[in-house]
């Protein structure tokens, strides 16, 4: 019985992690600038291989180092999470404000895509498709928020795997908590995908979610800067 109950441990572990609040803001704003459904599942996906393959690499060399990230790197990368979503949070109120009754929700993971599209341009470089850059910015997000809120989830992991004295157990671990987060994240991107093409159907609660998206993540990065 034990052979079940020690993959199952930490496959459980690795779903709670995937149920984070920075986890769903992201997922949500990915999600919710999209129209296709095919799309918006490519972009949670995307996000969660970014975050799982981050996990697992600090994870693994945890493992053969036998310590933590420094506090100071782990530190710096929670400030940049909280004020990235603090900053764009603040970005997608106002343009509710703004716009008013021409309002259409952007999310932002959109705002800062939009951005690097600006630089592309300016730069005379060739011009990136906006679905590369999309998909490729999931990945960057995912990686982000992998790095920079290393939750009591995250955290018991990597301290058990490397208190074991067998590296391929503790690999092993870090693997199982991985895809416990991959299913997480992949069904939140279902769930959320559900509500907003739901939402697209009435104008109202087109603005209420925006309003919450932006609300929410302006408290959360504010959380996350406190903390710090």
């Amino acid at each position: 019985m034990e052979w079940l109950l020690f993959p199952m441990a930490f496959i459980f572990m690795g779903f709670r992690h995937g149920l984070d609040s920075d986890h769903v803001a992201a997922i949500a704003d990915m999600v919710g600038v999209e129209s296709g459904r095919r799309r918006q599942l490519a972009m949670g996906i995307m996000y969660a291989l970014g975050h799982g393959m981050i996990v697992l690499v600090i994870g693994t060399i945890a493992v053969l180092v036998g310590a933590h990230l420094p506090e100071t790197m782990l530190q710096s990368m929670e400030l940049l999470v909280g004020v990235s979503l603090l900053l764009l949070g603040g970005t997608i109120l106002f343009s509710i404000v703004k716009q008013r009754k021409d309002y259409k929700y952007v999310g932002r993971t959109e705002l800062v895509y939009r951005s690097v599209r600006a630089l592309f341009r300016k730069g005379g470089a060739e011009k990136a498709s906006a679905m590369k850059i999309s998909l490729i910015g999931a990945v960057i997000v995912g990686i982000v928020h992998g790095i920079g809120a290393e939750t009591p989830t995250q955290v018991a992991l990597i301290s058990t795997a490397v208190g074991l004295n067998n590296v391929l157990a503790s690999v092993l671990q870090i693997v199982l908590f991985t895809l416990g987060l991959f299913a997480a994240t992949v069904g939140i991107t279902f769930i959320a995908s559900w509500g907003f093409m739901k939402a697209r159907f009435t104008r109202v609660a087109y603005i209420l979610l925006g309003c919450l998206t932006g609300g929410y993540s302006v408290v959360l990065g504010w959380t996350i800067i406190q903390g710090v």
